[in-house]
């Protein structure tokens, strides 16, 4: 009787664990590519769309930002942020679940769960975005004047 008490706890457990790797549910959580309004960046050369916009999701807000990049010719989710009440509580990946970062977990911007000294602080998780169509403006005006260009107007990180 011990030992199936026992195991019933192991694999409960185990699934409680599991469960928290899951994709987060809610609010834009479910999107599967960029809206026309998602906001961009760039790294490496790559276009970045993100949704909601950092500068949209205020206190009230409850669901998730996601980040996609373009990859032959679809869309691909690289990372979702978790948002409760305005504020990030853990980041998930549908390509890497086991990696630390994907473990930490916070409330009110602090780490309450994971190693502090490994997750990324709690203000860098919602990213901030330029406006759609930004980063073509941003790549010509760089290829006419030096890379310390101005950005053009209305292409702020927001």
């Amino acid at each position: 009787m011990r030992i199936a008490f026992l195991v019933l706890v192991i694999f409960s457990s185990g699934t409680c664990i599991a469960d928290d790797n899951l994709r987060p549910q809610g609010t834009n959580c479910d999107l599967v590519s960029p809206p026309e309004n998602a906001g961009e960046d760039f790294n490496h050369g790559a276009t970045v769309r993100i949704f909601p916009r950092a500068q949209d999701i205020g206190s009230s807000y409850s669901g998730c930002q996601l980040m996609w990049v373009q990859a032959v010719g679809h869309w691909t989710i690289i990372s979702v942020v978790e948002i409760r009440d305005g504020n990030a509580e853990r980041s998930w990946s549908p390509t890497t679940q086991d990696h630390e970062r994907f473990s930490c977990r916070y409330k009110n911007g602090q780490v309450v769960s994971g190693d502090a000294k490994s997750c990324a602080a709690a203000k860098s998780l919602i990213q901030k975005s330029l406006a759609a169509g930004c980063v073509d403006k941003l790549r010509k005006a760089m290829a006419v004047v030096d890379s310390d260009a101005p950005h053009p107007a209305g292409c702020e990180y927001e």
